[in-house]
C-alpha cells in the first residue's frame, strides 16, 4: 500500500515538473543509483550493484537522448555523458569504487549547474536555455 502511494506521488511530481526540473530529476536519479551501487559494492552484493549501475546507465542514456543538436553545449554534454557511461561500465566490469565516485562527482557538478538555471532566468539572464528534452 505504501509503495503504490509513493509511486503515485512520484508520478505526479514527474507530470507536474517542467523541463528543467525533469533534467534535475534525472541527475538525482542517476546519482542515487550510483550511490546505491557503491553501498552494494561495499557489501559484496554483486547482483544489486550491477542492477544499480545498470539503472544509472539507463538514466544517463536518457539524458543523452534528450539532447538536441550535435554541436556546442549539446555536443559537449553528449561527450561528458558518454564518459560517465564509460566510467559506470568500468566500475561494473572491475567491481571498482573509484569510477563510481568519479561518476557521482561529475553528475553532481552538472546537477549543481542545473540548479542555478531557474535562478538565472528569474534574475533576467538571457540566453540560458535548458537542454531540449524529449519527454
Amino acid at each position: 500500500m505504501y509503495r503504490s502511494a509513493f509511486q503515485a506521488y512520484q508520478q505526479t511530481g514527474v507530470l507536474a515538473a517542467g523541463p528543467v526540473e525533469l533534467v534535475r530529476m534525472l541527475y538525482r536519479g542517476a546519482i542515487d543509483h550510483t550511490e546505491r551501487a557503491r553501498l552494494h559494492l561495499a557489501h559484496g552484493d554483486i547482483a544489486a550493484r550491477s542492477a544499480s549501475i545498470t539503472k544509472a546507465m539507463e538514466i544517463v542514456t536518457e539524458l543523452i537522448t534528450s539532447l538536441s543538436g550535435e554541436d556546442g553545449l549539446a555536443g559537449q554534454l553528449r561527450e561528458l555523458y558518454g564518459y560517465v557511461l564509460h566510467r559506470l561500465a568500468d566500475a561494473n566490469a572491475r567491481q571498482a569504487d573509484e569510477p563510481l565516485v568519479e561518476a557521482i562527482q561529475l553528475l553532481t557538478t552538472l546537477l549543481d549547474a542545473w540548479r542555478q538555471v531557474d535562478g538565472a532566468q528569474e534574475s533576467g539572464a538571457e540566453g540560458l536555455e535548458p537542454v531540449a528534452a524529449n519527454y
